[in-house]
């Protein structure tokens, strides 16, 4: 499957049999980046079974030491589509895992929980790409967020 090479967001290939399933797929992306997550650091996948499943398009930022469903996606964001969870960044042309790092520096995501906007970037000392809050407070809402992650896809 061909995708993005940055996020490994899949694209439709030309005579692709049920692109359909392709094109929701990578909709379902998009809309947590511009939804938001629900939490960040969890490093377990809440419970996949019912009655606590997780909702069509739940989204979380993993944590740094991954397990089970989510193992080998530290920092990524986790998608619950379907009975599956997909990820940002997901996989490349070869169907490896791409790891958050340089290429994804920049990425935003609106928090739900702390009401706050987190970017990918370098900080600390040394400095080291982490999931950092954006403005302290959370001081933008989710309309701006939202509006700042449509003209960041355009290119505005």
């Amino acid at each position: 499957m061909t995708t993005t090479p940055d996020l490994g967001i899949p694209y439709i290939a030309a005579s692709q049999a049920q692109p359909e399933i392709t094109h929701n797929e990578a909709i379902s992306l998009l809309q947590a980046l511009s939804n938001g997550v629900i939490s960040r650091g969890l490093n377990a996948p809440p419970v996949t079974s019912p009655p606590t499943s997780p909702a069509e398009g739940d989204a979380y930022i993993v944590g740094t030491s991954p397990t089970d469903d989510w193992a080998g996606r530290a920092n990524c964001i986790a998608v619950y589509f379907g009975t599956a969870w997909l990820f940002l960044p997901g996989d490349d042309d070869n169907g490896d895992p791409i790891t958050m790092g340089a290429r994804q520096e920049g990425l935003r995501v609106w928090v739900r929980d702390e009401d706050e906007l987190y970017v990918w970037t370098q900080a600390g000392s040394p400095p080291a790409l982490t999931w950092t809050p954006l403005a302290a407070g959370g001081d933008a809402s989710s309309a701006d967020v939202a509006q700042l992650l449509l003209f960041q896809a355009m290119g505005i």
